[in-house]
């Protein structure tokens, strides 16, 4: 299994018109072979550090980058810090850089920098032209050091992508951490991939993004680099906990309070990751403002970071680009249940409906918003969502949470039960029928949940037993 040098996530673009970059087509038989020092001196100063700066302007990030242009260096995109400032180094110069294109597929990344006056592009040599055996050196900045030089040998050529459309150049030069964005080179010093993983717990399995995809990346256009953008923010926001290391809540509800406490810090680590998320998106939409997904994925995210003004604004966008999507309409009426605008989200998920009266999800989206004002209008909502007799377990378990913050217990357990009864197999609607059972001490019932449970997931089971003592 592949495995990135570092953390996965992170860039995004600007977009500006470059010279077309061209590939050799044949190994370059014209010119002789260096020796080791020779290659050096004459590649390594086109080789440069990338660091990653906070808002603060602290070196959170450290990488390689190679130059192709005169103003221009390429990285991996995993090496890029996303969620502040850029700049890239060479001995004692310094340069502020902008991400200017982006491959997410292929974890590439273009840097634009002005005045990069120093700048020595090597010719780039296509995969085609490559042979197994071949003599390569990789050339970066291990540990954020000066540039150093590794020696190996092209150990294969391979190719990923769901398409299998990135080709890989596998080599036996070492690269080490810091390393990643910077050059592979051949033995006359043309550019033949960048550095970017290895294949953790092997030896002399590291790999290159071989060049032709350079080439193809100077080509993306702004349309392309905002769905690249996009790509990203929502890699960073679906990633956000994770990252974070934020665990998943209790089963026990008398252990919520301890669990908040134990995960405030890796709460706040989350919004961080969902401030870079934000950042993204905003460059998405700066390069195709007319995109209404990203309008709406972007004001979830500032709902979540409790932002109503500009929770509004972005919706008031999307909708105003799709009225009719309920997707957008669903997301929109729930960024402002978060934000305690009720009736607000009331009106969006009622006209929701209007749209799509059958559709449950949204009915019980509506009583989940009024069980906070209006209890007989959301046992209401609840009742026409029932009778629309959904055919998802994750319906039933929302009908049944909802009937219990209202009291209504009876309907509560007769909405867990059709839960199980449509997906007897799924894990959630066993544990949330035990848990039911708990917070009514109904011991027998509970034991009879939760052995059905074990039958499907003898952990969740050992759990749940554990909630109940």
């Amino acid at each position: 299994m592949l495995y990135s040098r570092r953390p996965t996530l992170l860039v995004a673009l600007l977009v500006a018109t470059c010279p077309t970059l061209e590939i050799t087509a044949q190994s370059g038989s014209t010119a002789a072979a260096l020796d080791p020092h020779d290659l050096f001196v004459n590649v390594a100063a086109s080789v440069y550090v990338v660091e990653g700066l906070d808002e603060s302007g602290n070196v959170v990030s450290v990488a390689s980058a190679v130059a192709i242009d005169k103003n221009a260096v390429v990285t991996n995109k995993h090496a890029i810090n996303a969620g502040g400032s850029l700049r890239v180094r060479q001995a004692q110069s310094i340069w502020p850089a902008a991400v200017d294109k982006l491959d997410e597929k292929a974890d590439l990344a273009i840097l634009r920098i002005d005045g990069l006056s120093t700048a020595v592009p090597p010719e780039l040599r296509s995969v085609d032209s490559l042979t197994i055996g071949e003599r390569v050196f990789a050339i970066g900045a291990p540990y954020g050091l000066e540039v150093s030089l590794s020696e190996g040998l092209i150990a294969g050529l391979r190719h990923r992508g769901h398409e299998q459309d990135i080709a890989l150049v596998q080599t036996t030069a070492p690269i080490s951490k810091g390393s990643s964005g910077g050059g592979l080179f051949d033995a006359r010093g043309h550019l033949v991939g960048v550095t970017t993983f290895y294949l953790s717990g092997a030896q002399n399995l590291n790999f290159a993004i071989a060049c032709d995809r350079i080439t193809n990346l100077r080509q993306q256009t702004a349309d392309g680099a905002a769905r690249a953008w996009a790509a990203v923010a929502g890699e960073i926001a679906d990633n956000a906990a994770s990252v974070a290391g934020l665990e998943a809540p209790p089963a026990a509800l008398d252990q919520l309070n301890d669990w908040a406490d134990r995960m405030k810090p890796r709460t706040e680590a989350v919004t961080r990751e969902r401030k870079k998320a934000v950042r993204a998106y905003t460059e998405s939409l700066r390069l195709n403002p007319n995109d209404a997904a990203v309008w709406a994925n972007l004001g979830g995210l500032y709902a979540w970071l409790d932002e109503p003004r500009k929770t509004i604004s972005a919706f008031d966008r999307a909708l105003r680009l799709h009225p009719e999507d309920i997707s957008i309409l669903t997301k929109a009426a729930e960024s402002y249940d978060h934000l305690n605008d009720r009736s607000k989200a009331a009106q969006v998920f009622r006209d929701a409906i209007q749209l799509q009266p059958a559709n449950a999800d949204l009915w019980v989206g509506l009583a989940d918003v009024l069980s906070r004002t209006d209890s007989k209008e959301s046992a209401k909502a609840l009742e026409q969502a029932q009778q629309l007799r959904p055919s998802s377990a994750l319906v039933w378990t929302r009908i049944g949470l909802r009937y219990q913050y209202l009291n209504r217990y009876a309907n509560a357990e007769a909405a867990f039960r059709e839960a199980t009864r449509v997906e007897p197999n799924d894990v959630l609607s066993w544990k949330l029928l035990g848990n039911f059972y708990i917070y009514r001490h109904n011991k027998r019932k509970f034991q009879e949940a939760c052995e059905r449970l074990r039958r499907v997931d003898p952990q969740s089971a050992d759990s749940l037993e554990r909630a109940w003592r």
